[in-house]
């Protein structure tokens, strides 16, 4: 894996064809992979020494709402089993967003994937 400009070039991870990806300093992965010959799309994970990259928390669950997911409106005892509540940032720390409570939701964990998935593919 090397960079080229704005531009990554790495293997395939499937079919082991050279790639040249996209870098994606905006969102949460480093770059996006796609494979033109079998059409393989993955994501890198940022590098341990990118400026932007943080350590990830424990998330506060005892926020101003409660226990009670934000977006489904589900409390704690009315969630499935091994799922949980999260804090969520609103504005992501790599993008100037703080720790305070104006700034976090509590979101159960199946919201949270839900959030990061528009973000992800639907900006």
């Amino acid at each position: 894996m090397a960079t080229v400009g704005n531009n990554l070039v790495a293997d395939c991870p499937k079919c082991g064809n050279s790639v040249e990806g996209e870098l994606t300093p905006h969102l949460k992965h480093y770059a996006k992979g796609t494979c033109p010959e079998c059409r393989y799309v993955w994501w890198l994970p940022k590098p341990d020494d990118d400026p932007t990259k943080y350590k990830r928390r424990k998330k506060s669950t005892n926020l101003a709402f409660g226990d009670v997911c934000q977006m489904c409106l589900r409390s704690r005892e009315e969630l499935p089993k091994n799922t949980t509540l999260e804090g969520h940032h609103v504005i992501e720390h790599q993008d100037g967003g703080k720790d305070d409570i104006s700034n976090i939701w509590t979101l159960c964990s199946a919201c949270h994937q839900l959030v990061h998935w528009q973000r992800t593919y639907h900006g």
